[in-house]
């Protein structure tokens, strides 16, 4: 039998205050049938081990789908950390803090740093606002997420990672792509 969106979002309530004992209750409240649909696609997007993109507008909710997803997926006791891409207009600033980085790397880093995907392997990390990543960093996610492996920033060897990615933006990443077919100007 198949759950209700009620039984869903009351599931999720109790695993929040199950994992997360002394922070804000997670709620899923609504009756529009997107959202109800949106609920459905939790269930069936959490028994996949593959990256997830949510979109939306600013204040629907992303970042709770997000911990939903977490709630509801096997990684779910493991860690689950989150960072604001759109704070970081530094390119090595937002290396260092997804990758690590090594002592020396770049002016300031006086100590090896991990970075959250390091710390967050076996877990998941969400990404919010990842339509604001400037493109070398993108280039290293992509890496990241093809290879399972990451390079800090000042060293010379990489190291294999397990984490899941969930992502958020509010952008129309659709209508920041530009399509090159190959051939066409040749």
């Amino acid at each position: 039998m198949r759950e209700t969106s009620s039984d869903i979002a009351f599931r999720l309530q109790q695993l929040a205050q199950q994992y997360w004992i002394n922070k804000a209750t997670l709620l899923l409240i609504g009756r529009d049938p997107a959202f109800v649909a949106a609920q459905y696609k939790l269930e069936q997007f959490a028994t996949l081990n593959k990256p997830v993109l949510i979109t939306g507008e600013t204040g629907v909710g992303k970042e709770a789908f997000a911990r939903s997803l977490y709630l509801l997926c096997k990684r779910r006791g493991k860690s689950f950390l989150a960072i604001n891409c759109a704070q970081y207009q530094d390119d090595n600033l937002i290396v260092s803090e997804l990758f690590g980085h090594k002592r020396g790397s770049f002016t300031g880093a006086i100590a090896n740093h991990k970075g959250l995907f390091e710390e967050a392997d076996k877990g998941v990390l969400f990404l919010d606002e990842i339509g604001d990543l400037q493109p070398k960093v993108q280039a290293m996610l992509l890496r990241t997420l093809s290879e399972g492996e990451i390079r800090p920033l000042g060293s010379t060897r990489t190291q294999s990672v397990d984490v899941r990615i969930v992502a958020a933006t509010n952008c129309n990443l659709a209508a920041r792509v530009e399509l090159v077919h190959v051939g066409e100007s040749l």
